[in-house]
């Protein structure tokens, strides 16, 4: 008898609905797994080009600092400073946070410990880059 022939014993060449609900079944986990790592690793750049942003926006206002004179450099005056809009802040709302302490020794001078904050509007979550300090030298 010939099988060809018989399409009782022939097998069709296609999967049945079992198989494909199985090898469904088996490539889900995988899926949700790489969409994990995209995510967190989306996430993880995003943050890093952040920072990246708020350390070139604290050195730009450093060097600004260093360029005034003594009698100058105040909370006030350090807050005012512009900080440039960039897409990759986003809508948000952005402040220098400035402490600076008058210190005598070894020499006179302003220490100041800079720091940038922002916060996402609408996500709620503050973050900070900084700080960093620098002396500003009395006179």
């Amino acid at each position: 008898m010939n099988d060809s022939r018989n399409p009782r014993l022939r097998r069709n060449s296609g999967h049945t609905i079992a198989e494909c609900l199985v090898a469904f079944a088996m490539l889900v986990p995988v899926a949700i797994l790489v969409t994990k790592v995209a995510l967190q690793t989306e996430r993880t750049s995003r943050d890093s080009v952040l920072a990246s942003h708020g350390l070139r926006e604290l050195m730009n206002a450093r060097e600004e600092i260093g360029s005034w004179e003594y009698s100058r450099v105040s909370s006030e005056s350090i807050q005012s400073i512009p900080i440039l809009e960039s897409p990759e802040f986003g809508p948000s709302s952005r402040s220098l946070q400035a402490v600076i302490e008058e210190v005598d020794a070894p020499i006179a001078s302003k220490r100041i410990s800079l720091s940038l904050h922002w916060s996402n509007n609408g996500e709620g979550n503050t973050t900070e880059v900084g700080p960093i300090t620098f002396w500003i030298v009395k006179p």
